[in-house]
């Protein structure tokens, strides 16, 4: 299934997919390069991020998602966009 992005979401993809591409393994050999170029980019990506509205993002499942209230686990929490936006549709976030 293809999901289709907003700009900000393709422009951090392109801008990321270097990096994102042996992530998996340097984060296990303890690499710090990762968290050194996202702290130095930070400024920029957050905004990016926060650009996306959850609901159009997530569309794709959201009638997956139990009725509300119910409790949820956002793992990965990031800036918290995602858990926010959970909560707003009435369930207990844990973040």
């Amino acid at each position: 299934m293809a999901i289709a992005m907003a700009w900000p979401a393709r422009a951090f993809a392109a801008r990321t997919a270097p990096l994102s591409a042996g992530l998996a393994g340097a984060t296990a050999r303890g690499d710090t390069r990762l968290m050194s170029w996202y702290d130095a980019q930070a400024a920029t990506l957050v905004p990016c991020y926060k650009a996306v509205q959850p609901a159009a993002l997530h569309a794709w499942w959201r009638d997956l998602l139990p009725e509300a209230p119910f409790a949820l686990l956002d793992l990965g929490a990031g800036s918290g966009r995602d858990a926010a936006w959970l909560a707003a549709l009435g369930h207990e976030v844990v973040a």
